[in-house]
């Protein structure tokens, strides 16, 4: 598996990952954008506004980060390809430089906030919904990079 800078022709591809993994993962999601919808916001926003990776397999790109500054924006495999590595590599990707990085998560998405968890992420505050276009709970996870792990000076 190979991690590539994702480029703006993939947009479609891009989408259809997102898709595919909410579909599957977050079934309870309401559907509120069409694939069109979604190639223009991955197209317009995101490969405009965050850095963008894919994990690719076989010329198959199989999941996608999104992230800039102390934030991850998106983070979405194939659901034939999670539990493979994908995810993990992803993150690391995304966490790469950063002091800290945040991300929301919904709070039925138990295998996600499992994921997090055990790649050290510690839940900040929890939401009702009403602030995010689906209107579920959602949760706050931050990411600290420990620095006293590279502080040999003691």
């Amino acid at each position: 598996m190979i991690l590539r800078r994702a480029d703006l022709s993939e947009c479609e591809q891009i989408a259809r990952v997102s898709r595919a993994s909410r579909q599957h993962f977050l079934p309870y999601l309401p559907d509120l954008h069409s694939i069109e919808e979604d190639v223009a916001y991955f197209s317009n926003v995101v490969l405009r506004e965050s850095e963008v990776w894919c994990a690719e397999q076989h010329n198959t790109l199989v999941g996608f980060c999104a992230f800039r500054d102390r934030w991850l924006d998106h983070l979405y495999c194939l659901p034939r390809y999670v539990g493979r590595g994908a995810g993990t590599k992803l993150l690391n990707k995304a966490k790469e430089g950063q002091a800290e990085l945040s991300l929301w998560v919904f709070q039925q998405n138990d295998r996600a906030i499992r994921f997090y968890e055990r790649n050290g992420f510690v839940k900040v505050s929890e939401t009702d919904g009403s602030g995010c276009e689906e209107k579920l709970p959602d949760a706050l996870y931050t990411w600290r990079h420990d620095r006293s792990a590279n502080d040999f000076s003691s």
